[in-house]
């Protein structure tokens, strides 16, 4: 079960200079030119073998194995802090970023005529736990957006006495739109408004440090831009946040004695595991685990500047072909998503047009949305731009 020794050992040598060692880990590029990590993503054959490796242990020992496999959880959720430089007492598995942005929007001790504050065009993960709160008396606020971008200015404009939390995506999934996290993370601080950051397009493209951004809770699953299985995912509850954030779904994996099945006291471990209240998806978090290791040994800086050196070519090819370009070029705000459109044609007749000639991408507010991997190339960049209009 440990990671595959010849990768390890050329790791960085070929993140210097070799990505296409990277490239036959993913088979997904015989056939595709693969531009959609920010929809669901290919898993690497490294993935897929760790995953297999679990599943065959469990097969031959059953119980017996259980020890090792939880020993192994505990190593997959010190890479996930290390991936948000967070300490491991900080991260919880979930089985999806909603259920890590449920635990925090289900943990405020609200109040009736308390508010939350999220941008417009948020993904509904970032949109229905808070409006199922409406019911008790918790009012939702949508910050309109100006080109696709908001400022901490234009938040503050809809806070008052009674906003308790702030919840933004730290990439938009429409056009890649990278938000100021730090600043708002130092606004929420100042007024002692709860931080929630649902980093799902952001993790494994964009290095995020949850001490920088001063975030309370932060939640992610593994099945796009880190490369993982789908159904799985952590969530990092800062310390601070720790014990102010009620425990809504409480179960024995919550509990500090979990291993005494008929002690029934009420005594929750004192990291944010507590949120983990029954048995773990251990095949899900083998498979978060292999992937993290590969990104991490890579270096998120790394994978960062590879992906904003594949979108540069990208924007130049389709500049020269006369696309509009949608997502920001600032650089403080982009990302891995590059989103375009044409004047002349729709968005869907670009988007048919690709898929034909075997171009994964997707569809999102009138423009097409591209989000490249590090392991995507040069070749198929001619090609996407080849098989355009």
């Amino acid at each position: 079960m440990q990671f595959n020794s010849e990768i390890d050992q050329n790791i960085e040598k070929q993140a210097s200079h070799n990505w296409g060692s990277f490239r036959r880990l993913f088979p997904v590029c015989r056939d595709f030119i693969y531009f959609n990590h920010a929809a669901i993503a290919p898993i690497s054959t490294h993935v897929k073998e760790q995953v297999s490796a679990c599943m065959q242990r469990y097969c031959d020992h059953g119980i017996v194995c259980n020890r090792e496999m939880l020993e192994l959880v505990e190593e997959a959720r010190n890479l996930a802090a290390r991936l948000v430089h967070a300490e491991p007492a900080e991260i919880t598995f979930v089985k999806n970023t909603t259920q890590g942005l449920l635990l925090a929007a289900n943990g405020i001790r609200w109040q009736k005529g308390d508010n939350v504050v999220i941008p417009e065009k948020e993904f509904p993960a970032n949109v229905f736990p808070w409006l199922n709160l409406t019911e008790a008396g918790v009012e939702v606020r949508f910050v309109p957006l100006r080109g696709g971008r908001f400022t901490v200015e234009d938040i503050d404009r809809f806070v008052d006495s009674r906003t308790r939390a702030i919840s933004v995506s730290a990439v938009s999934f429409v056009d890649g739109f990278r938000c100021d996290l730090e600043g708002i993370g130092r606004y929420c601080k100042d007024k002692d408004i709860f931080f929630v950051v649902d980093a799902i397009q952001a993790l494994g493209a964009v290095d995020v440090d949850v001490r920088e951004c001063r975030c309370d809770v932060l939640s992610a699953d593994s099945h796009k831009w880190l490369l993982g299985p789908q159904g799985i995912g952590f969530a990092y509850v800062s310390t601070n946040a720790l014990d102010r954030l009620k425990v809504s779904n409480m179960g024995w994996m919550s509990m500090t004695d979990e291993g005494n099945h008929l002690c029934y006291d009420i005594r929750l471990k004192h990291s944010a595991a507590r949120f983990e209240e029954g048995t773990l998806n251990i095949l899900g978090i083998m498979g978060l685990k292999a992937t993290l290791e590969m990104l991490l040994a890579i270096g998120i800086p790394v994978i960062q500047s590879r992906i904003l050196e594949l979108l540069d070519q990208l924007v130049a090819g389709l500049t020269e072909k006369n696309y509009e370009i949608r997502s920001s070029m600032k650089i403080s705000e982009r990302s891995g998503i590059l989103s375009f459109a044409h004047r002349q044609r729709s968005a869907e007749e670009i988007f048919r047009r690709l898929f034909e000639a075997n171009v994964v991408c997707a569809l999102r507010d009138n423009a097409v949305r591209l989000s490249p991997h590090f392991y995507n190339n040069t070749v198929d960049i001619r090609k996407f731009l080849d098989a355009l209009c």
